[in-house]
């Protein structure tokens, strides 16, 4: 393609203002050609039309008088001849002559045929005047005039005039053309690029216009002096705006480290308030739980019992305002596993039953068909919202029914789309406070306060949760009608079952070796009070260089590591001990005892070498789990057989839940359940009673299962499905094992 066709299929893009001028200016243009030359037009063809009428004229006054005077002599010739006249004048195309005295018609040839052609016939009478003055008609004298001949020369002309008017129109706009790209849209494409270049920041030249400079400043140049102008006073806001970006971001940076420094201060004060609160209640609550052990009334029991609850509660309260600082700090990890959402629910029905029943409310599960067996999620924190959920229907109901359902919405890519619901028929929610129901420190009114307690942040803290499992939560409620609590979240399906781990019990304790490292001696009478009915023996360090020197002069099983020691602390002992090839303790399992257990502070922990942790104030079943956990690192207790048959985690987040006191009743429940149940049961096995034995194995193994005894749970279950083929050894095994769940609960009194 030539350079200058290339360039003119690409002026309409280059140049569009200069094309669209063009494209009017020619518009325009062809528009009045095209009436001119319709007027031109008009105004020819009604001329030619006056021609005709002036040859018709013509022929009525110089050709009848004599063509009628030929006839009347009979001279034939003569009427040919004037005939022939006639023919010959212009647009004359045929001529003929009637004679009505012969009856003849005398016609001259026509020079083209006349069988398409538009025509205008003319008629003539021939008179003629005798001597006496009479009047004679000699014939008609028929003239046709051609007026496709006329409309032809007419078009001919009017195409010429167009053609000439067109070439013209052309060469003017090209000229104008011409002429405004040079005087004008040049120099706004200058102008436009010049703009381009200030809004990408460059202010290094003003701009020029590449022209002869008129005599008097035009628009252009007015409009080059405003852009020169406008460059200046971007160039001089941009230069005031960096200037005030430097010192924002200065002011930024500044606050920045004022909210780091002031985040450090509220994680140390956090940490500080953590240990000094627990660190005295660790007192508090271990003198309880020794008393307790203490021969005392039942009006002392009674008042220590309100005064164990207090404890918990005052701990409870401390706990929520720590994971919600942690919560809205970003600091909660959300712990992600296997698990069946089945055993979940019905764990938490068969906890919180007791509760229910003693305000005399019924509480039901529905549960849908459709659940898979095991997901994979943050099961802690599910529990945790539906556990706060359930205990906030039971406070708030004084008559009626609670119910826990679960729904499933959608299935998609091996996930299901869950949504749990808590109803309730008690006091209910005001609708103006629905809308805040679950921010912080929010709950009904003063009076709900005064009379039921808690901190207003239980709803927060779920709220806070849904969102962390990707989930929403929400209410419906009607005053003195009830409420509904509902839980939207999304969880995973489990490709494989998980498997429970056998974890030691805090029962049957065999001995150990413990080194106790401690400082306050409060805390040390604590610990040797929850101990002492164990037969362990128990060294004890006050400071951290007498617990290194002990650690490497004796092997000890367990070590029992105060973080807040004076001087040398207990995470700098634990990682001396870990770092020390030849102390016969570097890979004796360290235990922390302490009030810091924040999520970094676990962390911390564990980077340092040390196994669990033991929050204060310390709890004896908590503690007692722990050792019996970690006893199997040991040798000489890798195979102790009673060690087993509880699940501590179960029982650890029942505790969590709901408290020392509930879950030791719901475990003394069992025990009675048990020593009732079992007889009955093996009385069933030996009269083959098939419906007896499947029915209260599934009572026992559902029981067992929810308190964390797995085990036994599933040697029920196999006794459930395989009634009519129990064996001796399978029902002696089970008496044996029946025996040590109710012995151990007897002797712990969890």
């Amino acid at each position: 393609m030539p350079d200058w066709l290339y360039t003119l299929t690409r002026y309409a893009r280059q140049h569009p203002l200069g094309y669209r001028m063009m494209v009017y200016i020619s518009a325009c243009s062809f528009i009045f050609i095209l009436c001119s030359t319709a007027l031109q037009l008009s105004l020819d063809y009604g001329r030619e039309l006056r021609v005709i009428d002036q040859q018709v004229e013509l022929i009525n006054r110089s050709y009848l008088a004599s063509l009628a005077k030929s006839l009347w002599d009979l001279d034939q010739a003569q009427v040919e001849l004037q005939l022939l006249g006639i023919q010959t004048l212009p647009d004359v195309i045929h001529v003929q002559l009637l004679n009505t005295r012969t009856g003849s018609i005398l016609k001259l040839p026509t020079p083209a045929p006349m069988d398409s052609r538009q025509l205008s016939v003319h008629q003539f009478e021939l008179m003629h005047v005798t001597t006496s003055q009479q009047a004679r008609n000699l014939g008609q004298l028929q003239v046709s005039f051609d007026l496709q001949a006329v409309v032809q020369r007419v078009w001919h002309t009017g195409l010429n005039s167009l053609l000439n008017q067109a070439l013209l129109v052309l060469l003017i706009v090209a000229v104008i053309l011409v002429i405004v790209q040079r005087q004008i849209t040049r120099h706004l494409e200058s102008m436009a690029n010049y703009s381009r270049e200030i809004a990408a920041g460059k202010f290094d030249h003003h701009l020029q216009l590449d022209r002869t400079k008129p005599d008097q400043p035009d628009e252009l140049d007015q409009l080059a002096l405003a852009l020169n102008d406008m460059r200046q006073a971007i160039q001089q806001d941009r230069d005031q705006l960096q200037l005030m970006v430097e010192r924002r971001t200065a002011s930024l940076r500044r606050a920045r480290d004022a909210a780091e420094d002031a985040n450090r201060a509220k994680s140390q004060f956090l940490s500080t308030m953590s240990h000094e609160i627990r660190t005295p209640m660790n007192g508090m609550l271990g003198m309880i739980q020794l008393l307790e052990e203490s021969a005392l009334n039942s009006t002392q029991q009674e008042q220590l019992q309100v005064l164990h609850n207090a404890t918990d509660g005052l701990i409870d309260t401390f706990d929520h305002v720590l994971q919600y600082g942690r919560l809205e700090e970003g600091g909660w990890v959300i712990d992600q596993h296997d698990f069946s959402l089945n055993n979940l629910l019905h764990s938490l029905i068969t906890l919180m039953t007791p509760g229910a029943e003693q305000k005399q409310l019924c509480l039901s599960l529905e549960l849908p068909s459709a659940l898979a067996r095991h997901y994979n999620g943050a099961e802690g924190s599910l529990r945790q919202i539906l556990t706060n959920l359930l205990n906030n229907a039971i406070k708030f109901t004084d008559q009626g029914q609670i119910s826990l359902s679960c729904q499933l919405l959608s299935h998609h890519d091996q996930q299901h789309q869950l949504r749990f619901e808590v109803r309730d028929s008690g006091i209910g929610i005001e609708p103006e406070l629905q809308r805040h129901i679950f921010e912080r420190f929010t709950q009904a009114d003063d009076s709900i306060t005064r009379r039921f307690g808690g901190t207003g942040l239980g709803l927060a803290i779920c709220h806070q949760l849904a969102q962390a499992l990707g989930g929403q939560i929400g209410v419906q409620s009607i005053p003195n009608q009830g409420s509904l609590f509902w839980l939207e979240i999304p969880l995973a399906i489990a490709s494989t079952t998980p498997h429970s781990p056998d974890l030691d019990s805090p029962h049957a304790q065999q001995p150990l070796s413990l080194l106790l490292v401690e400082d306050v001696a409060l805390n040390q009478q604590v610990i040797l009070g929850l101990l002492a009915s164990e037969p362990h023996q128990i060294s004890i360090a006050s400071t951290g260089p007498d617990a290194l020197q002990q650690s490497q002069k004796q092997h000890f099983d367990i070590i029992l590591m105060d973080m807040h020691l004076p001087g040398l602390s207990g995470l700098e002992v634990s990682q001396q001990i870990r770092a020390d090839s030849n102390n016969p303790n570097q890979d004796t399992p360290i235990i922390a005892l302490t009030a810091s257990v924040r999520d970094e502070d676990r962390q911390r922990y564990q980077q340092a070498g040390l196994q669990d942790v033991v929050a204060k104030p310390v709890r004896k079943p908590d503690l007692l789990t722990a050792l019996c956990t970690y006893s199997t690192h040991t040798p000489e207790h890798s195979a102790q057989p009673d060690c087993n048959i509880l699940d501590g985690n179960i029982l650890n987040s029942h505790r969590q839940a709901l408290g020392d006191a509930k879950v030791q009743q719901l475990l003394r429940s069992l025990a009675e359940l048990l020593k009732s149940e079992w007889p009955a049961l093996q009385q069933a096995v030996k009269k083959e009673n098939i419906d007896v034995i499947s029915e209260q194995a599934h009572r026992l193994a559902g029981a067992c299962e929810m308190l964390g005894f797995i085990q036994t749970g599933q040697q029920l279950r196999i006794l459930e499905q395989q009634t009519d083929t129990v064996t001796p050894q399978q029902e002696a095994s089970l008496d044996e094992t029946i025996t040590q769940i109710i012995q151990h609960i007897q002797q712990q009194d969890l």
